[in-house]
C-alpha cells in the first residue's frame, strides 16, 4: 500500500489546482491511480464548499510551507452587502410650479450615482463619497446625507443605532446643482439597502423610500426628482394624482446641452422664495399656474411627435415664467443668452434655479459638441446628452 507524507496530504486536500499529469507524474507510487483519483475528488469537493479557506498556495520548494486556513467567524457571516444606482435628471418644463399640482416633464441623464452598502452588527453610520474614478473615498461632512440615509433606514424598519452601516457613493458631481443629485443619492441608497437586507423592493417601494430621504434636502419636494431617478425614463409628472407619473416615448431623439453656472443652488431656499411670491401675488401666481399647465401639454406633444423647433420655443416661454417668480439669477441669464446666441433652439434654467445648471436644446449631436466646447472655452462646465430612449448604463463596480 503506498504511503503518503504530510506534504502530499495537504497538497491534495487544500490545493485542487495541482491535479494534473505533469505535476503528479513521478510523485505517486505505481498502482496508486485509484487512490489519487479518490483523494482528488475529495479535495475538489472541499474546494467547492470552502473556496476561501486557503490563505496561500503550498510552496513545493519549502519543507515547512504548508497552506494555512482560517475559518470564517460568526461575525463575518453576518455581513450584509448591497448595491444600487439612481439617475440624475433635468426638468424640461415647470420647475417650482410642479410643487403646486401643475404637470411637469423631466428627462433622465447619463450621469448615475452609485451606492454600495456594507452592514454588520454594531451601532454607527458612515457615508463615504468618491467624486471621480480612482479618487480615494472620503467621509462626508454633510449632515443632510446622513439624515437622508436615516430616513430611508426608518422606512426599512432599521436604525443606524442598531446596525453598523458603511455606505460608499460614487458619481457625485460637486457644484452641479439642479440635476437631482440628492434624489439620485437617495434612490441609490434605497436600492442598496433593499438588496443588503433582502427586502426585494419594487421600483415603487424604492421611489417611496427615496422620497423620505429627499425631504431632508427639500422641505416640500414635489416627487418628480426621485421618480425620474428611480425609473430612468422620460416622465410626465403631476403631483397629487392617484398615479402621479406617466412614461413618455419621444417621437425622435433629442440632443441637449447641460451647462453649469458654478453658483450653488439651494433647493429649500428657492422653494421658500417662490412660496413668498405666491403669498404676495396670489392671483398672478394662479394665472401663471394655468399658463404652465397649458405649456406642459404643448411640451408633451412636442416630445411625442418629435418637433425640436417647437419644443425649444416652449422651453423659452417656461424660462420667462420662472424668471417672473424669482427663480433665475444674473449668472443663469448670462448662460441662457450665450446658448441662444450660439444656435440653441431653446434654453432655460433646470432645477431650483438661483444658480445651478441650464439646459439647452440643439438640432444635432454636432451642434451639441460645438456649443459644449464654446461653454468650456468660457470656463463653464458642460456636457451634451441624448434623450429618446430609457437610460441604459453599464454595470460599474464600486
Amino acid at each position: 500500500m503506498p504511503i503518503y507524507g504530510k506534504q502530499h496530504f495537504f497538497m491534495l486536500a487544500c490545493w485542487p489546482a495541482v491535479f494534473n499529469k505533469t505535476l503528479f507524474r513521478g510523485l505517486a507510487p505505481a498502482g496508486s491511480r485509484i487512490r489519487m483519483k479518490s483523494l482528488a475528488a475529495i479535495a475538489a469537493a472541499r474546494a467547492r464548499v470552502e473556496p476561501r479557506m486557503v490563505r496561500r498556495h503550498w510552496n513545493p520548494w519549502s519543507r515547512m510551507s504548508f497552506p494555512t486556513t482560517k475559518a470564517r467567524s460568526m461575525k463575518a457571516r453576518r455581513i450584509r452587502r448591497g448595491r444600487g444606482r439612481g439617475y440624475r435628471k433635468a426638468i424640461l418644463i415647470n420647475e417650482h410650479f410642479v410643487v403646486y399640482g401643475v404637470p411637469a416633464v423631466a428627462v433622465p441623464l447619463f450621469r448615475p450615482v452609485l451606492a454600495a452598502v456594507t452592514a454588520r452588527e454594531g451601532p454607527g453610520l458612515q457615508v463615504l463619497i468618491r467624486s471621480k474614478p480612482g479618487e480615494e473615498a472620503r467621509a462626508s461632512s454633510d449632515p443632510n446625507l446622513l439624515q437622508a440615509v436615516r430616513n430611508i433606514l426608518a422606512r426599512c424598519g432599521l436604525s443606524g443605532e442598531e446596525t453598523l452601516i458603511r455606505m460608499e457613493c460614487r458619481g457625485f458631481l460637486p457644484g452641479w446643482s439642479g440635476l437631482g443629485s440628492s434624489a439620485a443619492f437617495c434612490v441609490a441608497s434605497a436600492r442598496a439597502l433593499s438588496q443588503a437586507f433582502h427586502l426585494s423592493w419594487s421600483d415603487e417601494q424604492v421611489n417611496a423610500a427615496a422620497y423620505e430621504g429627499e425631504k431632508v434636502f427639500a422641505r416640500n419636494p414635489s416627487g418628480i426628482d426621485n421618480s425620474v431617478s428611480t425609473f430612468g425614463r422620460v416622465l410626465w409628472y403631476c403631483r397629487g394624482q392617484a398615479e402621479p407619473w406617466q412614461f413618455l416615448s419621444p417621437g425622435a431623439p433629442f440632443w441637449f446641452v447641460i451647462a453649469n453656472t458654478g453658483i450653488p443652488s439651494l433647493t429649500r431656499d428657492q422653494i421658500e422664495k417662490v412660496a413668498r411670491f405666491r403669498e404676495t401675488h396670489p392671483s398672478r401666481f394662479q394665472e401663471l399656474c394655468r399658463q404652465a399647465s397649458d405649456l406642459a401639454l404643448r411640451v408633451r406633444s412636442g416630445l411625442e411627435t418629435g418637433m425640436p423647433a417647437d419644443l425649444g420655443r416652449w422651453m423659452d416661454q417656461g424660462h420667462h415664467m420662472l424668471c417672473e417668480i424669482g427663480a433665475s439669477s444674473h449668472e443663469v441669464e448670462g448662460l441662457v443668452e450665450h446658448c441662444r446666441s450660439r444656435g440653441a433652439l431653446g434654453a432655460k434654467l433646470t432645477g431650483a434655479g438661483g444658480g445651478g445648471c441650464v439646459i439647452a436644446l440643439v438640432r444635432s449631436r454636432a451642434r451639441g459638441r460645438n456649443l459644449t466646447q464654446s461653454l468650456r472655452d468660457l470656463g463653464y462646465g458642460a456636457f451634451s446628452v441624448r434623450v429618446g430612449d430609457p437610460v441604459r448604463v453599464p454595470a460599474h463596480s464600486l
